[in-house]
């Protein structure tokens, strides 16, 4: 088995676990190959010389000037360098349930209670849609928010498990913090896995990779009213709402499909660690031109935003007192 030096700037076990099906997995400070996230690419830039691969979880884009490799949400091709795996496609457990969530008895779906359900932690960066969404909805009927936002749940407290909250109710509020073709994220999956019928906003080609008749697609709808209009036919109509909870979830002419094969990831991943790390560099030359213009302005950009981080904790310190 072929020894590989790996950093992960997220999720190290996860990837650890994953890539030793294939490989002896060093972790390592300096490492042949690093993995990173949307949130760590500044860092990933300025603290590894090596192959960098970026695994995007948030609508941002990739700069291949700087990066070999990358996973994200844009439908597109660039040689070996891309994989379009959206952030849905992660989440395995959710997925496999929503894949089968259209077998259950109809007394599964029909023995609920609750209307509809939100949960949102961050009311931070996102769509303002959302929350008119929300205040309109529960003019007709309450809508449960059980997350750290807008919690409006009898004791005030977040959920501690999302899916059994969510399986409680008959819809689920599922928008995305951005539009933009191709960023699907949990949302959506994670209402499908619980047995609800996702309210969605976000990827305008939403329906290019899950089947419409199972969702309300928000994108379709000039306003929010026509929304509302569809949500009450659907909740005072039984046979409708059975109609759209047995719809298999997915788009058979999409992409999901082909995603869910196990040689999908694997065949991208495979690729590029069986290569000699000389041999899979494919990023601007970081030396000398262009590639040490932008190599250079990233990292200063990196030191400038870190020196303000810790200017910021070394002020909260100071007011709890702990510094003198």
């Amino acid at each position: 088995m072929k020894k590989i030096k790996v950093a992960f700037l997220y999720n190290e076990k996860e990837w650890t676990e994953y890539l030793s099906r294939f490989y002896e997995v060093e972790i390592s400070e300096k490492p042949d190959f690093v993995i990173c996230d949307s949130g760590s690419t500044l860092r990933c830039v300025h603290d590894f010389d090596c192959v960098r691969i970026v695994c995007h979880g948030e609508n941002v884009r990739t700069d291949f000037n700087l990066f070999d490799y990358a996973t994200g949400f844009d439908v597109m091709q660039f040689g070996d360098r891309y994989l379009y795996f959206p952030l849905f496609m992660g989440y395995e457990a959710d997925l496999q349930l929503a894949l089968h969530k259209h077998e259950q008895p109809d007394a599964y779906y029909l023995d609920r209670n609750g209307f509809c359900n939100f949960v949102v932690s961050n009311g931070n960066a996102a769509t303002q849609l959302r929350d008119e969404m929300f205040e309109c909805l529960s003019l007709y009927k309450k809508v449960d928010s059980g997350g750290r936002y807008k919690n409006n749940l009898p004791d005030g407290k977040p959920v501690e498990n999302k899916l059994e909250f969510q399986k409680r109710y008959r819809f689920s509020l599922a928008f995305e913090n951005s539009s933009y073709k191709g960023y699907t994220t949990e949302k959506i999956i994670q209402a499908f896995a619980a047995g609800t019928i996702p309210i969605y906003w976000g990827d305008p080609d939403v329906a290019t990779e899950f089947n419409p008749k199972a969702f309300v697609n928000c994108m379709e709808y000039r306003s929010l009213d026509e929304v509302i209009k569809r949500i009450k036919e659907i909740d005072q109509d039984e046979s409708l709402y059975l109609a759209m909870q047995k719809e298999s979830i997915i788009n058979p002419e999409g992409n999901i499909p082909k995603m869910l094969e196990e040689s999908y990831r694997d065949t991208f991943f495979r690729h590029i660690f069986d290569q000699d790390p000389s041999k899979a560099l494919r990023r601007t030359n970081a030396k000398d031109g262009w590639g040490a213009f932008l190599e250079r302005d990233a990292c200063k950009f990196y030191e400038m935003e870190h020196s303000k981080a810790i200017q910021m904790l070394y002020t909260i310190e100071k007011k709890l007192g702990r510094l003198k």
